[in-house]
């Protein structure tokens, strides 16, 4: 099924960007935004679970300390 575009829309390319925008009965514009390609996503591998486990133990552990830090300071 094929979208078709707005009555009016127009389309400008300069330096390898696309602008698409429509131009209302004041000559005001209206800008429309590029859409990114979508993809899909892979599955993480058993050595990049891996490290995001330890990155986020070691963030606990960091933010723990930040906090224990904070109490003692304060207390």
């Amino acid at each position: 099924m094929m979208i078709e575009p707005p009555e009016g829309l127009k389309i400008d390319k300069f330096e390898g960007a696309t602008m698409r925008y429509m131009e209302d009965e004041d000559g005001k514009l209206n800008n429309f935004a590029q859409e990114p390609k979508m993809y899909q996503a892979e599955a993480k591998t058993a050595k990049e679970q891996k490290n995001l486990l330890v990155i986020g133990v070691l963030g606990g552990v960091l933010v723990a300390t930040l906090i224990g830090v904070t109490v003692l300071i304060s207390g």
